[in-house]
């Protein structure tokens, strides 16, 4: 999926609802989970969670807040706009902060 281009003829911002799949698939992979166990762990099934990755479908709030607990990283690592699958130095640090208590 690509960017529009905004007035200008520059590329607009990816909405948050776009930035999600990113940071989701990013922790999870830090953590070492597949995108199965994540599923199971959080109580959906391996092929929503394939899609929630790949920016097919959404999380609902309940669920989300699940995925946070099972990564065992704040709700805000989520949420939070990130630029392509990198996430920012800000929650790169609280995920190391998280995992090492």
């Amino acid at each position: 999926m690509s960017a529009s281009p905004a007035r200008g003829g520059e590329p607009s911002r990816l909405s948050p609802t776009h930035q999600l799949p990113e940071a989701v698939k990013a922790v999870r992979t830090k953590s070492g989970l597949t995108q199965a166990q994540l599923a199971s762990l959080v109580g959906i099934s391996p092929n929503y969670m394939s899609e929630v990755e790949s920016g097919r479908r959404s999380l609902g709030p309940d669920v989300l807040k699940q995925v946070a607990h099972v990564l065992n990283v704040p709700l805000v690592v989520l949420e939070r706009r990130h630029e392509g699958a990198d996430l920012c130095r800000t929650c790169a640090k609280l995920i190391t902060l998280t995992s090492a208590k």
